[in-house]
């Protein structure tokens, strides 16, 4: 499927118009249960293990886009109030990102100009920043206010600064470009499609719950990759996920380089051939893959418990065979009254799921993927439609397309 189905009857980006967009997908995925066939693909991707263990592209994808692309900071709302910081560590140097008095942001290195000392490590500044190391003294708009013993710096020639980077804000996210010299982020254009699904989540007003940082060891698109289908959910998540889903069932759209999936809740199966006016509420649920390492998921809990917004996030590492995974929940503004520990405990339920299940299988993947004769053959079914297209886009972007097998 193309985008997202049209609704002219209500705002892009509104409740009633995610309200629309969840119905037709739940009609599709009714057709899905109905057929017991998922949404696929005209043909399968054939390609090979060097998709993952070629230096040059890993290099590639180092440069092109983790330093060049937007990347996915965080939300809004961990930048409550003026001097608050939000610290991004998990790529490249250390970037803290302020909010400042007139309620914008700016974002610098973490790093001193005069040693390379860490400057910032706490949750807010105050008027400026003071080094631990030296005591220089930055404003924060982050030029230089003092030092100890100007006299032994002042024939340096002019007064050094922070190194900005650039940040934007928009739909309740905050977005980095690692690169300094880098263009300013238009935040829409890089969305594209995806900015009306995106503003409907209401995800200026989600609560952070809590983050936690986990490096594993395999290629950062192969953790990806286990984020970005449903076909692996029977047999890798047989007492988990499993229960509450229609095995096999997906459906998928593209937003440009965005993309989402969903699968339908077994109680879903009891709506086939029930008149649509009859089918039970519920809610809007489904994955979604942001460009080009961002697994966000928004759902309407399908075991009627609590409502989910998860990111995933994951950064390669100094090593091709090393992944920093980000791991953070959020509380929808809708659950504001419902206790704090309880989404704790989901956190905790999730990253559990994560670090027992998908990671260990994409470890031993990825041992077998070194032990492989190079390079060996690999596969996207038909229905790892998600797998497909981002594999393909991340490739394009890169300058370095998909090398398929003869």
């Amino acid at each position: 499927m193309a985008g997202s189905e049209q609704n002219a009857a209500a705002e892009p980006g509104s409740a009633a118009w995610l309200a629309a967009e969840w119905r037709g997908m739940q009609r599709r995925m009714l057709d899905c249960i109905a057929t017991r066939a998922s949404e696929m693909l005209d043909r399968p991707l054939v390609v090979d293990t060097s998709l993952y263990t070629d230096p040059a592209r890993h290099r590639a994808e180092r440069e092109r886009l983790f330093l060049r692309e937007p990347l996915l900071a965080g939300f809004s709302t961990e930048l409550p109030e003026p001097g608050s910081v939000l610290h991004f560590e998990a790529f490249g140097p250390p970037v803290f990102v302020l909010r400042r008095e007139d309620g914008g942001l700016d974002a610098f290195r973490n790093v001193c100009p005069h040693r390379g000392a860490r400057l910032v490590t706490g949750a807010r500044i105050g008027s400026g920043v003071v080094c631990p190391f030296h005591a220089w003294r930055f404003g924060a708009d982050g030029r230089l206010q003092s030092r100890p013993q100007e006299a032994a710096f002042a024939c340096e020639g002019p007064a050094p600064a922070l190194t900005r980077v650039p940040v934007a804000e928009k739909h309740g996210l905050v977005f980095l470009r690692l690169d300094p010299a880098g263009e300013a982020i238009d935040v829409d254009a890089f969305l594209g499609p995806i900015a009306p699904l995106i503003r409907s989540f209401g995800l200026a007003a989600a609560q952070h719950v809590r983050t936690d940082a986990v490096v594993t060891e395999a290629n950062w698109k192969l953790v990806v990759d286990v984020s970005c289908e449903g076909y692996h959910v029977p047999a890798t998540h047989p007492t988990t996920l499993s229960p509450q889903l229609v095995p096999f069932i997906t459906i998928h759209d593209s937003f440009g380089r965005h993309h989402r999936f969903a699968s339908p809740a077994r109680r879903m199966q009891e709506w086939v051939g029930m008149p649509e006016e009859d089918w039970p509420v519920s809610h809007y649920s489904a994955v979604h893959y942001l460009f080009p390492n961002t697994i966000l998921t928004y759902s309407d809990a399908i075991d009627g418990g609590l409502p989910v917004i998860a990111l995933n996030r994951s950064y390669p590492g100094r090593h091709i065979g090393e992944t920093t995974v980000l791991y953070s929940s959020y509380r929808p503004a809708s659950a504001a009254e419902l206790p704090e520990d309880a989404f704790i405990a989901l956190h905790e339920a999730v990253l559990g799921i994560n670090l027992s299940e998908d990671l260990p299988m994409v470890g031993r993947a990825w041992d077998n993927y070194q032990r492989l004769p190079a390079p060996s053959r690999l596969v996207f079914g038909r229905n790892e439609m998600l797998l497909q297209r981002y594999h393909t886009d991340v490739a394009e972007a890169v300058g370095m397309p998909l090398r398929l097998p003869a």
